[in-house]
């Protein structure tokens, strides 16, 4: 995505995957394919992620001919993007149930989620390390810079209907419980070079939340002495820790379009957690001429260690134990398959979260083919991380009563983890109950094998889209119905 400043994480592969249950984590309108859903507990939805939009760990660290690395930060600083992300996740899922009843599936679901997105401006960073020459009379700024280390539970119930015309909805409630925080709230710092003495002029308005099991020793000035952790609180205590709640919200719809068209959206982590445990919140503010140029050669790490310690020491920090709220941050998904025949699904699929100090994005294109019944092979590429090295893969093996499936949004980056930005990969077993019970018999309200549109193309070989295609008894949505239903809307078209 050379040239973008966006950067996605998570599961783009996953998006269009319907046949795998998780597939609901990221629209929650997609249905049960059998009457039963039982995750296996922790083994269920394994998922881990990291990337960042500058740098490989070989380009940072340099290998030299005497066999060590040496760190390259001129380098890496020199190519930097306008803001970077630098992003590492773990989501567990440690238990999963699911049953379909009628045109209704309904989803409960424990998952244990720790995310880590950094973000990093350019302009900032490059005035500190190389000093002001190249801003001569202009102003940097450093607001982009953001660090929200977050570790939560989420408890989930989903509900996903199929309604008029064999489109599917879904929402989903969320009861949070924060465990770990840290996160930049506020970040209004600039640096200003004067174009005749070249001094540096910092103001700046910083606040700094956290809640983690450690605490603050300050100065007789009141200045940051030590950071001690506390040896009061197990880890126990911080795993089922209740006392910071927060709730959220997705929804999302699946649109069949023609016979071979299926257009689908999704809304995430619309909610808040309130941190009210093991607080510390650290504020300053003020204003600083920096003088030392002429002292100091210009550029390099001597430099940049002198102006970040004049800097702090400059600032008005005062440390308080306050509650406060952060806010999840919402991720916006769309999707379209197409249909070329009964066993190959092309795709396109779109991504973007909003973060405090930036917007990121990716874009992936995928084919999904089924060779045989219950066997499925994924192929895409995902344009994400400033890199044109995002092409991800995927299996499904099974489906009634075992399934297997594991999926990654960067393969190279598997195989050879030091020479990629993206290290992505999500794989579990799920049990599906019920399917051979009720295939080919009369479901609930009279449907047709429990479930209609949306599953009934994955027995016959489609495993990916919710549209297949159109048989003599088919109405025009391209949707199964039965004979005299299909008997009595031809007659209303026709009077």
């Amino acid at each position: 995505m050379s040239g973008k400043e966006g950067a996605a994480q998570h599961d783009p592969m996953m998006y269009m995957l319907y046949e795998v249950p998780e597939s609901n984590l990221l629209n929650p309108a997609i249905s049960l394919a059998c009457p039963w859903y039982v995750g296996l507990p922790a083994l269920s939805s394994v998922h881990a992620n990291y990337g960042n939009s500058l740098f490989t760990y070989n380009q940072l660290f340099t290998k030299q001919a005497t066999g060590e690395r040496r760190i390259e930060a001129e380098k890496i600083i020199g190519r930097m993007h306008r803001r970077d992300l630098l992003g590492a996740e773990a989501h567990l899922q440690l238990l999963a149930l699911g049953h379909r009843w009628g045109k209704n599936s309904f989803y409960f679901t424990i998952t244990e989620k720790e995310d880590l997105p950094l973000t990093l401006p350019a302009e900032g960073v490059q005035l500190l390390w190389n000093g002001n020459t190249p801003y001569e009379g202009k102003k940097a700024g450093l607001e982009g810079t953001g660090a929200y280390l977050k570790h939560y539970r989420e408890y989930a119930v989903t509900w996903s209907h199929e309604g008029w015309n064999g489109i599917y909805f879904g929402v989903r409630g969320k009861l949070l419980f924060g465990k770990l925080d840290l996160s930049t709230t506020r970040n209004h710092l600039n640096v200003t070079t004067d174009a005749r003495t070249f001094n540096l002029l910092f103001r700046g308005d910083v606040r700094v939340n956290t809640s983690l099991p450690v605490e603050v020793v300050t100065n007789p000035d009141g200045s940051l002495n030590d950071l001690v952790l506390r040896d009061d609180v197990t880890v126990g205590q911080l795993l089922f820790n209740g006392r910071n709640p927060g709730l959220a919200v997705d929804a999302g719809v699946i649109v069949p379009y023609g016979e071979r068209w299926t257009f689908s959206a999704s809304l995430l982590d619309v909610g808040f957690i309130r941190w009210r445990s093991y607080l510390n919140n650290m504020t300053g503010r003020g204003a600083m001429v920096y003088r030392g140029i002429d002292q100091l050669p210009q550029g390099g790490e001597s430099y940049f260690n002198d102006l970040i310690d004049a800097l702090v020491n400059s600032f008005h920090v005062r440390y308080v134990q306050e509650a406060y709220t952060t806010w999840l941050p919402p991720r916006l998904l769309g999707g379209a398959s197409y249909q070329v025949n009964d066993r190959l699904i092309a795709g396109v699929q779109g991504e973007m979260q909003v973060l405090p100090t930036k917007l990121v994005s990716s874009v992936t294109l995928t084919g999904q083919y089924s060779p045989v019944k219950r066997v499925s092979l994924l192929l895409g590429y995902t344009a994400q991380y400033n890199s044109v090295m995002s092409l991800g893969g995927g299996l499904v093996l099974g489906g009634d009563p075992v399934q297997f499936y594991i999926v990654s949004a960067d393969v190279p980056g598997l195989i050879r983890p030091l020479e990629t930005r993206n290290v992505n990969v999500r794989f579990g077993f799920n049990l599906l109950l019920g399917c051979r019970e009720k295939r080919g018999a009369e479901g609930k309200n009279g449907q047709e094998g429990g479930s209609r549109g949306l599953h009934q193309s994955r027995e016959r070989g489609n495993t990916s889209s919710p549209v297949r295609f159109r048989p003599s008894r088919h109405c025009y949505s391209g949707m199964p119905v039965k004979e005299k239903a299909y008997k009595k809307k031809i007659r209303k078209r026709k009077r």
